[in-house]
């Protein structure tokens, strides 16, 4: 009981809308079913649109900040913190949209500018290995990971810690995301 406690009090998102929007909506332009919806997507583009992370943290390299510019975050642009995954499926559903529904460029929110500054940040999240990131690179030794308190939940839900962290292994969903979202790109 007092492990749950600690994981809710714990919790450090308000949601997760940004990426139930994203899989929903790119659910819809590749089953085809997007002109059935048409109010549905105009709506589930424009919480795209206000989900965008629109600058980047001022003073960041004073605090250590990543890059935030063109990043989604995993429910609210009041969470703030640009995701690789979710910045790639943000990405994905806006091309997907721009191909689809939202074809005309004068009724596009999110500018070919604002796609760039998402490519932008997923390239800025790959870690030296070859990996991305989640939130922010790679940065310190190793070791600093066994106190990361981000890591907790991780140990306390498998009871033994892990010689390599997940956040220090090459992560295969996020890399296949952040691929996923630049062949999208690269395509469009």
């Amino acid at each position: 009981m007092l492990l749950l406690f600690v994981f809710v009090q714990c919790q450090g998102y308000n949601g997760s809308q940004l990426w139930d929007t994203s899989f929903a909506l790119q659910a819809y332009t590749e089953s085809g079913l997007a002109s059935y919806f048409p109010r549905t997507m105009k709506l589930g583009y424009n919480y795209l649109e206000i989900s965008q992370v629109l600058e980047d943290v001022k003073d960041r390299e004073k605090f250590y900040r990543h890059i935030s510019k063109g990043g989604w975050p995993f429910s609210t642009r009041d969470h703030g913190w640009p995701i690789s995954d979710c910045t790639a499926e943000g990405l994905k559903a806006t091309l997907a949209l721009h191909e689809t529904v939202v074809s005309d460029e004068k009724s596009q929110l999110i500018s070919p500018q604002r796609c760039f500054d998402a490519v932008n940040v997923l390239l800025s999240f790959q870690n030296d290995d070859g990996g991305w990131a989640t939130y922010e690179n790679t940065r310190a030794p190793a070791w600093l990971e066994l106190i990361n308190p981000a890591e907790v939940r991780f140990i306390f839900t498998h009871m033994h810690a892990h010689a390599r962290t997940p956040s220090r292994s090459p992560h295969t969903p996020t890399r296949t995301w952040c691929i996923g979202a630049r062949m999208v790109w690269c395509t469009n």
